[in-house]
């Protein structure tokens, strides 16, 4: 078969976990080359971008992108994995807050912040993931990370339960913005429901169910559903390059730009296109000049990236 290039939008559904929605997907496109863009709980729902062919190496830029979480919280109850599937640790009353105390304690969380990682993550400690040690009972050292919240607002309160929206960056675990803020606010609190709205680019409303992607698998048409190479910098800048500034690039050398045409940048980073507006490559900001970071396809005869032969 003929090997596809792109992403799909998977919406994923609860109680499956993010390596099961990829062997699903793998089974139904026979794709082998194939990976997610994120992990999610397994009993999260909503975006789990799923990386075909040469579209897993755009993992690094897909990382860049903010995400949207809706996150439903209880309070008054503490477990030991910071959400309903973990063992209950404690209870206690919440009725002395208020929606005024848990929104101003929403506001603590903005910005950059660290955060504990869960003890029950994927995060590794000496080569084995968090959650494999504390199922065995085995302790590790408290660590903690760097995270940005981006947006923070309460968007339901039904006492003791109620919704917020996050809007963060990468590796942000919403389990322990839940707990976090629980304890903040002096009862304990713990992660009900999770879903997430966007990554990126990538939408609820246009996602995909598994069964959507099977349906269409069966009628032969499962690749109209991919989301072209660079689908990540649709809404971004993008630059077009001359025939000489690809060959200058192909040879190593950098590319001077005008940075101020390019404002809506993923951080240092930059879609290059052809002259007839095929898709290139991705260009990443050195301190004197642009330089291939990542090439994606061929160029009259020669990879791109390397010095093609001489006319």
């Amino acid at each position: 078969m003929n090997h596809m290039d792109g992403f799909l939008n998977i919406n994923k559904p609860g109680g499956i976990t993010s390596f099961g929605v990829v062997a699903r997907a793998r089974k139904i496109t026979g794709e082998k080359r194939i990976g997610h863009g994120g992990t999610l709980d397994p009993a999260a729902v909503g975006i789990l971008p799923i990386l075909l062919g040469k579209a897993t190496r755009m993992a690094d830029y897909l990382h860049l992108f903010p995400k949207t979480y809706k996150a439903r919280i209880e309070l008054g109850v503490t477990t030991d994995t910071y959400d309903k599937e973990g063992t209950v640790v404690s209870c206690s009353d919440a009725s002395h807050v208020t929606r005024d105390k848990a929104e101003e304690a929403l506001t603590r969380f903005k910005g950059v912040v660290d955060q504990s990682v869960p003890a029950y993550s994927s995060a590794k400690f000496q080569g084995r993931p968090l959650y494999s040690l504390a199922r065995e009972g085995i302790s590790t050292p408290p660590r903690q990370k760097e995270i940005q919240i981006y947006q923070a607002e309460l968007v339901s309160w039904q006492p003791p339960v109620f919704t917020v929206r996050i809007v963060c960056g990468k590796g942000t675990y919403i389990r322990a913005l839940a707990h976090d803020l629980g304890q903040a606010l002096g009862c304990g609190a713990v992660l009900d429901h999770l879903e997430r709205e966007t990554y990126g680019p990538f939408r609820v409303p246009e996602a995909l169910s598994l069964e959507q992607l099977d349906a269409a698998a069966r009628t032969g048409v499962w690749n109209d559903l991919l989301c072209p190479l660079d689908f990540l910098f649709k809404d971004l800048s993008r630059v077009i390059l001359s025939r000489d500034e690809e060959r200058n690039l192909n040879l190593g050398k950098g590319l001077e730009l005008d940075s101020l045409q390019y404002g809506e940048k993923l951080d240092n980073y930059l879609p290059a296109y052809g002259p007839e507006g095929q898709f290139l490559g991705v260009l990443k900001q050195e301190e004197d000049a642009w330089r291939w970071h990542k090439v994606f396809r061929t160029v009259h005869g020669n990879t791109v990236g390397k010095a093609p032969a001489e006319a």
